[in-house]
């Protein structure tokens, strides 16, 4: 019972209340627009035409933001671990060359995946007649920058927890500062079970 004597609900938590109930447009709009994109049908409940080619080319339009961002977030942190470890020369040596190579590698595999096919459009549509390359090369060069960023991930905590660790602080703070930056490891452990390439 609750406090006015009447029955409390049974069954789910009905949905909050809109922020803004007078804004009837951004809902909608939001979920017109992705059953238009096809976001929210099963693979199998795919049958027109455009609908079976939308999905692939959403798929490959996204990859170069994902590849982007990747990078630049270990470019980001590279920097960020320069600048606290900066007076390591071999921490910093091996972040600016690393960084470098991954960032070159993760660029040859965008201009891999736009080039691949001759037209652009057969990356989505299998159905046109096109030149293509051996689909394992941009296949491997993925796994390549894969393996790099895994590795960053890797190198990029535990060389610092290692230089942390030799520093003159009471243990609960190495522990402590060891944990935190570990945290990324997690993350690589989790793209690797989940089979997630770029």
């Amino acid at each position: 019972m609750s406090s006015s004597g009447q029955a409390a609900p049974v069954g789910p938590t009905p949905f909050p209340a809109p922020e803004n109930p007078n804004d009837l447009t951004r809902g909608p709009l939001i979920m017109g627009i992705t059953w238009t994109l096809t976001v929210l049908k099963h693979d199998k409940d795919l049958t027109v035409y455009h609908q079976l080619i939308n999905i692939p080319k959403w798929d490959c339009i996204a990859s170069t933001p994902a590849i982007l961002v990747s990078t630049t977030v270990r470019i980001s942190a590279a920097i960020l671990l320069i600048r606290i470890f900066g007076s390591k020369k071999w921490l910093k040596w091996f972040l600016i060359r690393f960084t470098t190579l991954q960032t070159t590698v993760a660029v040859i595999v965008i201009v891999f995946i736009w080039v691949q096919c001759d037209p652009v459009e057969a990356l989505w549509n299998p159905f046109l007649p096109a030149k293509r390359w051996d689909h394992r090369i941009q296949l491997y060069a993925a796994y390549a920058v894969q393996s790099l960023f895994t590795f960053s991930d890797l190198t990029y905590v535990l060389f610092p927890i290692a230089i942390i660790w030799n520093l003159n602080m009471p243990l609960k703070r190495k522990v402590g500062l060891a944990l935190i930056m570990s945290a990324s490891v997690f993350t690589m452990s989790h793209v690797h079970h989940e089979g997630n390439l770029v």
